[in-house]
């Protein structure tokens, strides 16, 4: 119940500071996205049938703003199963965000999130607290903690210091746009700090070395050092005018890799590719016995996209024989703004032609800027069709 009180507490204030700083007229905004799903393997019809609705209402004066997100999933009639508010005010240099989750069929609090963020002379102080419910014990609720300072060094260079506290783990970088409580990770640090320290940060981006520009990333746990990861892009290659590299190099104790991403412009043509390396330690000249040698280099996955005008191509391989490739289009029709895309996945233990697992089909049709809908078919070979219409209208 504390968690909750100071969860609905924070949001609240958030909010009110936000209306005494600006008392104007709001403007209310938002959407419903609804869509029918048949899934043809279930032998009841009844429970084929899966309807699923997303509410969103947002009210914001000036730089502050109310949201409440309702969410359903059913295949029968029943209360939204999800319930978020969220709250988001600037005073002068200073943002303030708060937002709560509740299940609604469970009827307990899920996760709450605060943040605040200073921006002082071109430097940034933020953090955000997470409280999470924990799932033996509803009543107590641990916190999460994530600090960072983000500045401007000499000669255009940025760094950034962040530190996290708490018993949760959280995904780094944090994503602040929507949070999901199943990226919580429920089980406690094992480290021998005395504080609940999770880990540190220390980055700095922009660093201009020769003809390239490098950022570093070092980052340590309560263990000690995690990895240091080296990126660079946009590199040239004077012979081949139409050629950009991107590369980066991620060194840890337990494991390497090695990232390689070109990048082709030949007209109206556009073709990027990723290619992942893992990089194995040959244990034998591991110290005292000699130097540490890196033997074994193992393409991990390949992905390959291309855009020509408005059509593109995507290709996805993985080392264990996944293979994933897509043909998308976009056109303007009498409906409207339409899009298309084929999608089919293989796999090796695919007993179909080819190795082929699924294949799916997605048409959307944008009628007007504030409604469209989307189409959607999709047939497991090992199961039966799957059908999804929807639509959403926004104001």
């Amino acid at each position: 119940m504390r968690g909750r009180f100071s969860v609905f507490t924070g949001v609240s204030i958030v909010w009110c500071v936000g209306l005494l700083a600006q008392a104007q007229v709001g403007t209310l905004t938002g959407y419903w996205d609804t869509s029918v799903s048949l899934n043809m393997a279930v032998s009841s019809f009844a429970d084929s049938i899966v309807l699923e609705n997303e509410l969103f209402v947002s009210y914001g004066i000036d730089t502050s703003s109310i949201s409440v997100l309702l969410t359903h999933s059913s295949t029968s009639y029943s209360p939204p199963s999800a319930f978020l508010v969220s709250a988001s005010t600037t005073i002068g240099f200073a943002s303030l965000g708060s937002e709560a989750h509740f299940r609604v069929e469970a009827g307990d609090f899920n996760y709450g999130i605060g943040r605040i963020e200073v921006n002082i002379a071109g430097v940034t102080l933020s953090a955000v607290g997470v409280l999470v419910s924990n799932p033996d014990d509803p009543t107590p609720t641990d916190l999460t903690v994530l600090t960072s300072l983000v500045g401007q060094a000499v000669n255009g260079m940025v760094f950034s210091l962040a530190a996290t506290f708490g018993t949760y783990v959280l995904p780094y970088p944090l994503n602040e746009a929507r949070y999901q409580a199943s990226w919580l990770n429920t089980e406690e640090t094992d480290g021998i700090c005395d504080l609940p320290f999770q880990r540190f940060d220390a980055e700095v981006t922009s660093i201009a070395i020769c003809c390239a520009t490098i950022d570093a990333t070092l980052s340590f746990t309560c263990s000690g050092f995690e990895t240091l990861t080296l990126s660079t892009w946009g590199i040239s290659v004077s012979e081949l005018p139409w050629l950009l590299l991107d590369a980066t190099l991620t060194y840890g104790l337990e494991s390497k890799s090695f990232l390689i991403a070109p990048r082709l412009f030949v007209g109206e043509t556009f073709c990027s590719s990723q290619l992942y390396f893992s990089l194995g330690t040959d244990e034998a000249m591991l110290p005292p016995h000699g130097a540490v040698a890196i033997t074994p280099i193992t393409l991990e996955y390949a992905y390959f996209t291309c855009h020509v005008r408005e059509a593109s191509v995507k290709v996805a391989a993985h080392r264990g024989g996944m293979l994933m490739a897509s043909l998308s289009t976009t056109s303007e029709s009498c409906c409207g703004s339409t899009a298309m895309s084929l999608h089919a996945v293989f796999l090796p233990t695919s007993a179909a032609l080819f190795d082929l697992s699924a294949i799916a089909a997605t048409l959307q049709v944008v009628s007007s800027e504030r409604f469209s809908w989307t189409a959607v078919v999709s047939y497991p070979m090992a199961s039966s069709p799957q059908m999804q219409i929807g639509c959403q209208y926004s104001w």
